[in-house]
């Protein structure tokens, strides 16, 4: 007798999820360029550019609402900081401080303020610095999203990104910060024996 419960356990394990996901991305591609080129050959420019859209297309993002939603449930944000223009991860990224107060993170979170800022049609909109300091926000011990303050004037983000690439949301962008804002992240790192430049 097939055991159908094991079987949708199996499929769905993050392992196989991982796997689906990437099946479904490459598949998605392999059939845009098909299509693609069909269009081409054919010489219909109107039909082309109707093709595109309904894969590569924007979609409207509000700065603080999307962040406000990204880190309602952080129970944790760990902050690490790079000193490099070359790779922002593992070997260079120091673990520095780890926030874990629910007070202190709703203080950090109350006081991440964009104005209002919306991205239509942007897409690695930001400089080309990889340093900066690195929050991980985490929700029991696992990362549910990663931010960066950059310059101590923005938050990079991918979430901030309008853009979508069948479906799947690309690129980030920097969201500035109200100029109080920048002030209190100032302050905040200065009261922990760092000076943001």
């Amino acid at each position: 007798m097939i055991n159908f419960k094991r079987i949708i356990n199996f499929m769905n394990s993050p392992s196989k999820l991982l796997k689906r996901k990437k099946t479904i991305l490459v598949g998605g591609i392999i059939l845009f360029l098909i299509v693609l080129m069909f269009f081409v050959i054919n010489n219909s420019e109107e039909s082309l550019k109707t093709i595109i859209r309904q894969f590569i297309y924007h979609r409207p993002i509000h700065a603080q609402t999307a962040f406000n939603i990204a880190v309602a449930e952080a129970d944790c944000v760990v902050i690490y900081h790079a000193d490099t223009s070359y790779t922002p991860e593992h070997d260079v990224a120091k673990k520095v401080i780890t926030i874990t107060d629910p007070i202190e993170l709703n203080e950090i979170r109350l006081n991440t303020k964009f104005g209002d800022i919306t991205f239509n049609k942007e897409v690695f909109n930001h400089c080309m610095c990889f340093d900066g300091w690195y929050f991980d926000w985490q929700k029991h011990g696992k990362q549910i999203t990663k931010t960066s303050l950059q310059h101590a004037n923005s938050i990079r983000w991918v979430g901030f990104s309008s853009a979508r690439l069948f479906g799947f949301q690309v690129g980030k962008n920097d969201a500035p910060l109200t100029e109080e804002s920048q002030q209190w992240y100032k302050n905040w790192f200065f009261e922990r024996g760092i000076e943001l430049k």
